[in-house]
């Protein structure tokens, strides 16, 4: 009995809506015949209304009711059917729209019944028109239907007439799989991270007929990932999918299904397995969901984890807050049964909710999570299964294996799906042993401070001390405590058996924990407080602040920085992120902020960012804080913090102050206490303008008149409201009449604003001209009455003018000249001892000499400013030398004897007169007068000048840098060297190379990358010789050996490649003899100490060298010699007790060829490898080769990607050199196998970042 019959096609051409959706089941229908390579195209919608044909079809073959090679299409839902089909039959006559009417096929189709279509579609045909013509009514279209199984199932669930016989249209299946009480689920939350699965899954049903499994967490998860991938793909891909799709409940419905359809995509959800593939032969694709437990031998699509934000953006579209979003996913662990769960869509009981399972599920449920490598994490859930852990394993297992497990297995680790959906499905059947368990496992977890794991011999005592392998993993110990979080906050409402205050026995277990606390066991929670505190925030709180309230605080020793292996490292991070995420909550931010401003006062700093100070900022940042608490509760705790500890409050309160180039960082949240909160926390301009104006409210009160505390409220001030900075204008006024002499912190302040608001008057931040006047009123104020302290700021490096600023070079004139006015002015009034004071007091000594060298030029005077200068005063010692050096360049040589003969009259020290001769340009001239003078002076001179070579001649310039070597001066003369290297003598360049290496240097220093550039120079010199540039590299092999080295020892690697014997003695520095425990050799004359360097610099050398011997410029290798010199090295290095290490170095050598895509290695190397088949080359060889791969970059969730193209590759390899040369073929597979399991970890790492992200 056919499913639609005419007569209801019929009455739903009587419909108003046919008309929209006529052209849908026409569609249908076509896509459901047509071959997939047709071309279709039905409006349908509102698109039937814009006009052009209904339907076009180009067909490669006829099939049926679809005709091959162009047909165009037109509807008729009208009752007046052939008054429809004359009108659309002339319409296309006159306008074909580009199609040849006598090549095209004409088809009308009505859902009604035209009793006298025939003879209408002979008259038609007679005119000789078009190819042909058709008519399809009502009768024709319940006999197409009867063929097209999936569109009349479809059509049937339209017009209310859908058998309940376990068949579905994929409309139906999507309906009741993602609509809920909180809306329907878009696709994102099912296809998101799953790009790559989809594409799979299309080009499967775009080729031949099979069967395809696609396997997730739960069968229903991979059938609707199915239907969610087709709503992907392209329009015509996806109608087609939609029009050739059902959903089969059972093997029945499976066997009776009328299959004269071909094409079909059949989704069983059915167990048997049998006559599957009766379905492939009958031309259909047969898709069969799986569950995480079932297995099916035939092409298996398996999905991952679902990706967060895509997700998230999911939810976000359902309406959902991005927040709850967030909440949701997290909980979920992705896993989307769960998400449908928590959306509280109905469900099903679950298959592991059976007594057997529960029980067996407890003790991992509250374990939560851990490490199956770990033997101190198999201790606990021994202690808590009271079973051994092997067999408690077997039926772990069993869980992981049912479908929607509540267990997730990734690699080694286990871990509850989702902790609170477990919890609060299997609470009832907690024990209070399973609680006391919990607890005792707790203390046995943490109390002891997590020690190194117990080895069961010294080879492992060592891996275990070298790689710092704790006794439980952090993945356990995270777990127990989150454990205890649960129980805390959702026990009372689970009801947990025996329990009268979960809360308060969660409390007991961490005061317990710290009872007896050492300092120890606080550096080894950095990483679980944030849980801690989360599980018990208010006995959390107070272990602290007992602590704090003694004289020497443990918790201050967590900021206590100790060397790392790159950079210091701390342990406050963790204490920092526990006090954060308490603080969102209003109940707990009084005492988190208090004992933050605590930390903040003792707080030792450090490199870390991480400082309480901060976290307090970030906490209560204006205009994007940190805190659920309201406006009056945040004003509240900053008022306290004030009163408790003030000068935190203080400088806390400025950071508060607005900032235009402020950022924002978010700070840590708990994650299950803050599970039902809002987090979309409305940052209004007005709520920020209250808590600022509240702000200085605060500091107003507390402002204790300081000029410092006064200089930072007004720079402050420059971005606070008119009224806001009013009232510190009011306050600041008062102040500064009260100041006897000036505020000189304050005024600067108050001029760097006038300045810089002056300068740029026509920038949208500048302030009016009427709000800097009121400035200017309190810079007048502030301006102190004394000479010198008016004017030291002229002396700044770039000083700010309070009327503003001009451009770069009319501001340096401007300087110039009101620094000459001031100077003649103090020494007009106060004389050249007011000059010696001014040097005291301002910022850079160098521009008080430099300004003045211009106006002091009578040797009289400077004969007396010479002798009321302090030498020993850094300051004036600084100024004085910047008024020498900056004399003018018409000072001569005798100018320069003159008042060293003044400083000899009047027995000036020795110091004295080094720095006066310093302080000049260098010149032959100045060297000849000192050369004369005493050893003291002369030494002096040469060990403190710091000279610029620059503009002397090349004579003064090679003089100079003998003198700078002759002083080991090193440092200072390749610096010096650099700039004129291609005058310097090749015989003075090479001296200076081998002193400077061989020599301790007399100045502190680094060449940086000066040195490189010389021995660039020295590697040109065809007048040094072959032996000194291979000596000059030697000696500075630390230096071009290291991985960032841009000059390599090319002379080196040479003589390594010409010469075997070279190559030996090299190894003799590196290795012991083997079998020995001392170096043995020639080292007469050599101390330890350079025993060690000679070492160093050896392996850095072979290290450093890639070019295999016998390679010439275009990579091609001399096989013969590359042969010759091996022999030759293996040889002599088994002479000498070292064949071993040499075979090592060989195959390292060989391992550094360059890797191409196809004929790699080269035929040599492959040969050498086969031939001398030694271990050691083998494995050196193709640890090179892995080595030469280096570090990768990746997104933190793409897993093994990288690895596995790796493995791909050297498969690749190793199926290339099989036949000719099978042992490097197999060192090849062993390193594709060792890429294969490199991807494994790295895809299980993914994985579970994926679930804790």
């Amino acid at each position: 009995m056919r499913l639609i019959l005419r007569s209801d096609i019929e009455r739903w051409a009587n419909e108003f809506e046919s008309k929209g959706y006529f052209p849908v089941m026409i569609s249908r229908l076509v896509r459901a015949t047509a071959p997939k390579e047709a071309y279709i195209d039905f409006p349908s919608g509102n698109a039937v209304f814009i006009g052009g044909y209904d339907g076009l079809v180009n067909s490669p073959i006829g099939n049926g009711f679809v005709p091959q090679d162009v047909s165009v299409w037109e509807f008729g839902t009208e009752p007046k059917i052939k008054g429809k089909a004359e009108k659309d039959f002339l319409k296309r006559i006159k306008n074909p729209e580009g199609y040849i009417c006598a090549e095209s096929t004409f088809i009308f189709v009505t859902p009604r019944f035209w009793r006298y279509k025939e003879k209408w579609r002979q008259s038609k045909l007679a005119e000789g028109k078009w190819k042909d013509i058709r008519v399809y009514d009502s009768s024709n279209l319940e006999q197409w239907l009867d063929q097209c199984a999936v569109v009349s199932r479809w059509f049937s669930a339209f017009i209310g007439k859908s058998p309940a016989d376990g068949i579905l249209t994929v409309e139906e299946y999507w309906k009741s799989w993602s609509v809920g009480p909180m809306g329907k689920l878009p696709i994102e939350t099912i296809i998101s991270g799953r790009t790559s699965e989809i594409n799979t899954l299309k080009n499967s049903l775009n080729g031949t007929p099979e069967i395809i499994a696609v396997k997730a967490a739960s069968k229903n998860e991979a059938a609707a990932f199915i239907l969610a991938s087709a709503f992907t793909f392209d329009e015509a891909s996806c109608e087609r999918f939609l029009s050739r799709t059902l959903i089969i409940d059972t093997i029945d419905n499976f066997r009776k299904l009328h299959l004269s359809d071909s094409n079909l995509n059949l989704i069983i959800r059915f167990e048997e397995r049998d006559g599957l593939y009766t379905g492939v032969i009958e031309n259909h694709h047969v898709l069969v969901p799986l569950g995480p437990e079932d297995d099916l031998n035939q092409k298996t699509i398996t999905l991952p984890t679902i990706d967060r934000e895509g997700q998230i953006n999911g939810l976000v579209q359902m309406g959902l807050s991005k927040t709850d979003s967030e909440r949701f996913s997290r909980e979920a662990g992705r896993n989307i049964t769960i998400l449908k769960r928590l959306l509280r869509f109905p469900q099903n009981r679950l298959a592991w909710f059976v007594d057997e399972y529960v029980r067996q599920l407890i003790p991992s449920m509250l374990i939560g999570r851990w490490h199956a490598s770990k033997k101190g994490d198999h201790m606990l859930l021994e202690q808590l299964a009271n079973q051994p852990y092997e067999e408690y394993l077997e039926k772990v297992i069993r869980l992981v294996n049912v479908e929607e497990s509540p267990l997730l297995k990734i690699g080694d680790l286990f871990r509850l799906l989702s902790p609170l959906d477990i919890w609060s499905s299997i609470a009832k059947y907690i024990t209070p042993k399973d609680i006391k368990l919990l607890g005792e496992c707790f203390q046995t977890a943490f109390a002891g401070g997590n020690p190194l794991e117990v080895p069961a011999n010294e080879k492992e005592r060592w891996i275990i001390e070298f790689n710092n392998e704790k006794t439980y993993s952090s993945w356990v110990r995270e777990g127990i405590i989150q454990s205890l979080i649960l129980v805390a906050f959702y026990g009372d409402n689970l009801k947990l058996t025996g329990m009268r205050n979960s809360q308060v026995w969660v409390d007991s277990q961490v005061s317990k924990l710290f009872s007896e606390a050492d300092r120890n066991l606080w550096r080894s929670l950095e990483r679980e407080l944030p849980l801690l505190a989360e599980a018990a925030p208010q006995s959390f709180l107070d272990i602290l602040n007992k602590d704090l309230e003694g004289d020497n605080p443990m918790v201050m020793e967590l900021f206590e920085e100790k060397d790392g292996l790159f950079h210091k490292i701390s342990y406050h991070s963790g204490l920092l992120w526990a006090l954060e995420s308490l603080a969102w909550l209003p109940e707990y931010l009084h005492d988190a902020s208090l004992i933050l401003a605590k930390l903040a006062k003792l707080d030792p700093g450090g490199q870390l960012a991480n400082r309480p100070i901060n976290s307090l900022n970030e906490i209560f940042k204006t205009w994007h804080y940190q805190t659920l608490a309201s406006f009056d509760e945040r004003v509240s705790v900053l008022r306290l913090i004030c009163d408790k500890e003030p000068d935190v409050g203080w400088e806390l309160l400025i950071k508060l102050l607005p900032n235009h180039h402020g950022v924002a960082f978010h700070t840590h949240k708990m994650r299950w206490r803050v599970f039902d909160r809002n987090f979309n926390i409305q940052h209004t301009y007005q709520d920020i303008w209250e808590m600022n104006s509240a702000i200085v409210d605060i500091l107003i009160e507390i402002f204790d008149n300081s000029d410092v505390k006064l200089a930072e409220m007004l720079t402050k001030s420059v971005d606070l409201s008119d009224l806001d900075r009013q009232k510190i204008f009011d306050r600041s006024i008062s102040t500064a009449k009260s100041f006897k002499n000036g505020g000189s912190e304050s005024w600067s302040a108050v001029r760097r604003i006038l300045s810089h608001h002056r300068s740029h008057p026509q920038t949208d931040w500048a302030l009016p001209e009427s709000t800097l006047e009121k400035y200017q009123e309190l810079y007048d104020l502030l301006t102190p009455d004394d000479l010198i302290e008016k004017n030291c700021w002229l002396f700044d490096e770039w000083p700010d003018f309070p009327e503003g600023g001009e451009d770069d070079e009319r501001k340096d004139h401007k300087i110039a000249r009101r620094r000459k006015e001031f100077i003649d002015t103090m020494m007009n009034q106060y004389g050249l001892e007011a000059i010696i004071t001014l040097s005291g007091k301002i910022k850079e000594s160098w521009s008080l000499g430099n300004a003045l060298a211009e106006v002091l030029v009578d040797e009289l005077k400077i004969e007396e400013l010479l002798s009321l200068v302090d030498f020993d005063s850094v300051s004036q010692s600084k100024f004085i030398r910047s008024f020498l050096g900056f004399q003018k360049e018409d000072r001569d040589i005798n100018w320069i004897k003159h008042f060293y003969q003044y400083l000899e009259d009047n027995r000036c020290s020795v110091k004295v007169k080094i720095d006066y001769l310093t302080s000049f340009a260098p010149s032959n001239e100045l060297w000849d007068m000192i050369d004369i003078l005493p050893n003291d002076i002369r030494d002096g001179y040469w060990q403190n000048t710091s000279p610029w070579f620059y503009q002397l001649t090349n004579e003064e310039k090679i003089r100079g840098l003998k003198n700078l070597i002759e002083y080991s001066r090193f440092f200072t003369a390749v610096h010096q060297a650099y700039f004129f290297i291609d005058d310097v003598p090749s015989s003075l360049l090479s001296e200076l190379l081998e002193k400077a290496a061989m020599i301790e240097a007399n100045e502190q220093g680094n060449f940086g990358h000066h040195l490189e550039r010389l021995l660039d120079k020295m590697e040109d010199r065809v007048d040094i010789s072959h032996e000194q540039k291979i000596k000059l590299e030697w000696l500075y092999m630390p230096m071009l050996g290291g991985f960032n080295a841009v000059r390599k020892p090319e002379n080196l690697h040479n003589e390594l490649q010409k010469s075997p014997q070279f190559f030996v003695e090299v190894l003799t520095w590196v290795y012991r003899p083997e079998g020995k425990k001392e170096i043995t050799g020639n080292n007469e004359g050599y101390t330890k100490e350079m025993i060690i360097n000679r070492a160093r610099a050896a392996h850095e050398l072979l290290d450093s060298w890639t070019k295999i011997p016998g390679t010439d410029d275009s990579s091609q290798i001399d096989s013969e010699y590359l042969k010759n010199w091996i022999s030759e090295v293996r040889s002599l290095a088994k002479m000498v007790g070292r064949q071993n290490v040499a075979d090592m170095e060989i195959g390292k050598i060989l391992g550094h060829f360059p890797e191409r895509e196809d004929d790699w290695p080269p035929l040599p190397i492959c040969e050498l490898i086969e031939e001398l088949n030694s271990d050691a080359i083998n494995r050196n060889f193709i640890t090179q080769v892995f080595n030469n791969h280096g570090s990768s970059s990746r997104g933190p969730f793409d897993g093994g990607n990288i690895e596995r193209q790796l493995a791909a590759n050297f498969n690749r390899f190793a199926n290339l050199h099989k036949n000719k040369h099978r042992k490097l073929s197999r060192l090849f597979s062993d390193l594709a196998k060792r890429y294969e399991l490199e991807a494994l970890r790295m895809d299980e790492e993914a994985e579970r970042d994926r679930l804790e992200y």
